[in-house]
């Protein structure tokens, strides 16, 4: 059953992947064209750093991905890295690449949050 459901995990994760690289080959609209309008200027830069961010968030995702599919092959996909605990199937339904079970997850956030550092530990979630 186990097998079975890694099948599943692989399949989405091989989708979601293929669906970045795509993304992320395309890289529209990353270069700002000039323009007279000191105005348009500014929103052309702002569209820019906007698209960048995206581009860089995929970027995270697809590496995530990769992971999450070197975890499949290792046969330790659906563990904890922290606690070494089964992650929730809802939660690898929701976050396919997550390391981490939801508690582990929630505290992981609070710690770095204490530490002044906002960090997504699943990347792009």
């Amino acid at each position: 059953m186990a097998v079975h459901k890694n099948i599943r995990a692989r399949n989405k994760l091989e989708s979601m992947k293929a669906e970045l690289a795509r993304e992320l080959r395309q890289r529209s609209g990353v270069h700002v064209e000039q323009a007279a309008d000191p105005m348009d200027q500014i929103l052309s830069q702002i569209d820019r750093e906007y698209r960048l961010a995206y581009l860089q968030r995929s970027a995270e995702r697809y590496r995530a991905i990769n992971r999450a599919l070197g975890r499949i092959e290792e046969g330790n996909y659906s563990i904890c890295l922290e606690c070494e605990e089964k992650i929730s199937p809802k939660r690898l339904q929701a976050i396919p690449w997550a390391i981490y079970c939801v508690s582990c997850q929630e505290r992981l956030e609070r710690l770095r949050e204490e530490m002044g550092e906002a960090w997504n530990l699943d990347a792009a979630a």
